[in-house]
């Protein structure tokens, strides 16, 4: 585990390689893994125009980083008026400056633990002021290589800011990710037969949630194979269709005529267009993005979003209901089950309702129980 804050990190060497007026860049090595990552500790000037500079030297670091990258410190900015609370409103163009130098460097917040706001002026009564100055950004290199990366904002003590300390695993494995049902599944061919089968096969006993739980596990596993045998890599499988595509035309090129070049070509440029409408409906679904067009090609963007949302998704730690802080994979899982096998219970043997103790309460007329049991129709 590797802990660093605003001037140092444990068990590292590191070399400035840039000072300037708001930021010092440096590049840092972890002597027992080897592993190589950029640091640029920020202090931001007060005034919006003053930070010109700041986002300018940060533009051009990131047109030539190409490793794990974070950037931390006080920015003097906010990102949304969300992040500010108190009596003065904070500036709407210092706001999109700072967003814009975000947006413009693929630059993301790393997950974050602790309070909202990391400054207050503290200020008695109603001119308090709250804001999030501190915060620590990650390029897309990072967030690939330490998936599991979090920041915590820690009590400011006697100081007007609270300290950020920044916590990675360089030996964790990336966490892994849950079953998830894909829209371009339900057009294969075989996915209604698969499903029918799968859901009518197997004797199942015990309760009806029992049984749905069971089979809807059962059909996890036989999607799975679906998707291994006909959806699984599907950026090589469009890359080589697109290959024997152009192979063929090529061919047709040579030989107009050839009436088997023409066939041949009709049935890869159809295979083409499902292939790339599955990637991109994948694409779509994981990264949460509307706006893919069949013929977009930028498929690396969406699968950096997909590694976004999944480290901004990443429980790293939970305190449970004894107050007891868990951050590790194995007691993060535990806090889970822990709690929601109190709050759902455990199984045990129970006794069977007496249909004799039903029916002597009360129960509703016959007018009634029709009324409910009626099919039920769209309209």
């Amino acid at each position: 585990m590797v802990v660093f804050g605003y001037f140092g990190i444990l068990g590292s060497f590191t070399l400035i390689l840039i000072k300037h007026s708001q930021y010092i860049h440096l590049e840092a090595v972890h002597l027992s893994t080897n592993s190589h990552m950029l640091i640029t500790m920020v202090y931001g000037f007060n005034f919006g125009t003053a930070r010109k500079s700041l986002w300018d030297g940060l533009n051009l670091i990131s047109s030539s980083a190409t490793k794990p990258w974070i950037i931390m410190g006080d920015f003097n900015v906010v990102r949304s008026p969300d992040e500010r609370l108190g009596p003065n409103p904070p500036s709407l163009q210092d706001i999109r400056d700072f967003n814009d130098c975000i947006l413009s460097n693929s630059l993301t917040d790393i997950r974050s633990l602790g309070s909202d706001f990391s400054w207050t002026n503290k200020h008695e009564g109603t001119t308090r002021t709250w804001a999030r100055l501190d915060r620590a950004l990650v390029n897309l290199y990072w967030i690939q290589t330490y998936s599991t990366s979090s920041a915590e904002y820690l009590p400011p003590g006697v100081s007007d800011h609270s300290p950020v300390e920044v916590k990675l695993d360089l030996n964790s494995a990336p966490p892994k990710t849950g079953f998830q049902f894909l829209n371009c599944w339900i057009s294969h061919p075989s996915f209604l037969d698969t499903v029918s089968k799968s859901w009518s096969t197997g004797n199942i006993y015990g309760t009806h949630m029992y049984c749905l739980m069971e089979k809807l596990k059962k059909l996890k596993g036989d999607l799975k194979h679906l998707h291994s045998l006909h959806f699984a890599n599907l950026i090589s499988r469009v890359s080589e269709c697109r290959i024997k595509l152009q192979n063929c035309q090529e061919a047709i090129m040579m030989s107009p005529l050839d009436t088997d070049l023409l066939n041949e070509e009709q049935v890869l440029l159809a295979q083409f267009k499902k292939l790339k409408q599955a990637e991109l409906s994948a694409l779509n679904q994981r990264a949460k993005i509307t706006h893919i067009r069949l013929d977009d090609c930028s498929t690396k963007y969406f699968y950096d979003r997909i590694a976004e949302r999944h480290h901004c998704n990443y429980i790293s730690q939970i305190t449970d209901a004894q107050g007891v802080v868990h951050d590790t994979d194995t007691g993060v899982g535990a806090a889970f089950t822990s709690y929601y096998t109190q709050l759902l219970g455990t199984p045990r043997d129970r006794t069977d309702l007496d249909p004799d103790i039903l029916a002597s309460g009360r129960c509703l007329p016959s007018s009634e129980v029709q009324g409910l049991t009626k099919p039920i129709y769209r309209e």
